[in-house]
């Protein structure tokens, strides 16, 4: 099968899945009961991937962990009884890095000290490791402050000088960042739109079997971490126009439910991941 073929087959029929822009919130009760103490549980990684996140420590074996509030921080949950905890005199240290694997325009996560204090920042990076914002706030012995960062939003990074941090109520949103969407049906013919777009760049549509984190091994965006797993493979490249535009196709059958992600060059920002219906 040929290029263009395939490009008919996969990318078509991945514009058929509409992808709605709207703010998800992780309250880390997803996982259910915790426990009261790091030593009987493990740092916080790939567990919600399936919502798109990843979380990540300053090395193998070191992050935060969620702990229930029976661990006498000093202050309570704020929604259920789960937190992300930290501790410098455990392996759950900052800095923590969290990768939106579909990007975000906007993130938001509330802070505290439990019964110490300090000061905690949360830069916000691009997918090619360029800081677009920052927030730096003093943090409050027994209570929450929230932190707000906006741009085009890869991962951001949050450290604290505080021995203690409990972070909660994470919220994301793709609003104002370069975006994909999709309409039509699988099989038949679909309709990939973007926005969002530098003008008159290139972007690639890449396809994966599944939602997941791949890291790009080379070329112009190597390093840059996309939001599909499988097979992923570039399957076209096209024109940004004026930052917003659209291109159909015919799709196959054997393209649907699989996965979308536009990548843009040379800036290597990344769209949100739509699925073939």
């Amino acid at each position: 099968m040929n290029r263009r073929s395939v490009f008919g087959v996969v990318a078509a029929a991945a514009l058929a899945a509409a992808s709605v822009v709207s703010a998800d919130t992780i309250t880390f009760e997803e996982l259910g009961a915790q426990p009261c103490f790091f030593n009987a549980t493990q740092p916080l990684s790939n567990e919600y991937s399936s919502r798109g996140v990843l979380f990540e420590g300053p090395g193998q074996g070191l992050g935060g962990a969620i702990l229930d509030q029976c661990s006498n921080f000093g202050v309570n949950a704020r929604s259920g009884t789960n937190f992300l905890a930290f501790n410098t005199a455990t392996y759950a240290r900052t800095p923590e890095t969290i990768r939106f694997t579909s990007g975000a325009g906007r993130v938001e996560i509330y802070a505290s000290p439990g019964s110490q204090s300090g000061q905690v920042t949360m830069n916000a990076f691009d997918s090619g490791n360029n800081m677009v914002d920052s927030t730096t706030q003093s943090l409050v012995s027994g209570n929450y402050i929230r932190l707000e960062v906006n741009g085009n939003i890869s991962y951001v990074v949050v450290t604290t000088t505080s021995p203690w941090l409990l972070l909660e109520d994470l919220t994301w949103d793709a609003s104002g960042r370069y975006s994909l969407s999709l309409s039509g049906q699988c099989p038949g013919t679909v309709t990939l739109r973007w926005s969002g777009a530098t003008p008159n760049r290139q972007q690639g549509i890449v396809f994966g079997n599944s939602q997941g984190s791949t890291t790009i091994p080379g070329g112009v965006c190597q390093g840059t971490v996309l939001g599909i797993q499988g097979q992923v493979r570039l399957i076209n490249v096209i024109g940004t126009g004026s930052g917003s535009g659209s291109t159909s196709g015919p799709a196959g059958t054997s393209a649907c439910r699989r996965y979308l992600q536009l990548v843009e060059a040379p800036s290597c920002n990344t769209s949100n991941v739509a699925q073939i219906p």
